[in-house]
């Protein structure tokens, strides 16, 4: 996961939401209590895709063809990644 984090492609952002999205369904209602899961992993790799810093879309650098108009962004994967991480942070708190 740490690989994908630093990574700016389309892939790795479709495959952080999918990560978030099953982080997200397992732990909706409460945390489960499995042994030998570290939920602090789970949370210190979240921490990381928040903090991760994406180049606005004149720079040119990966990833490229990002969206400019509000319509366009709230499909692109990267603003989900953004979103889904703001509802775990909702449900949690």
């Amino acid at each position: 996961m740490t690989n994908i984090i630093n990574n700016n492609s389309i892939e790795a952002a479709q495959t952080m939401k999918v990560c978030l999205k099953i982080f997200h369904s397992s732990t909706i209602h409460a945390l489960p209590k499995v042994e030998g899961v570290d939920v602090n992993l789970w949370f210190s790799l979240i921490g990381k895709i928040l903090e991760k810093p994406l180049p606005e879309a004149s720079e040119g650098i990966e990833p490229l063809n990002q969206p400019i108009s509000k319509e366009e962004k709230t499909q692109w994967p990267w603003w989900k990644v953004i979103l889904l991480y703001i509802i775990i942070i909702y449900f949690i708190c």
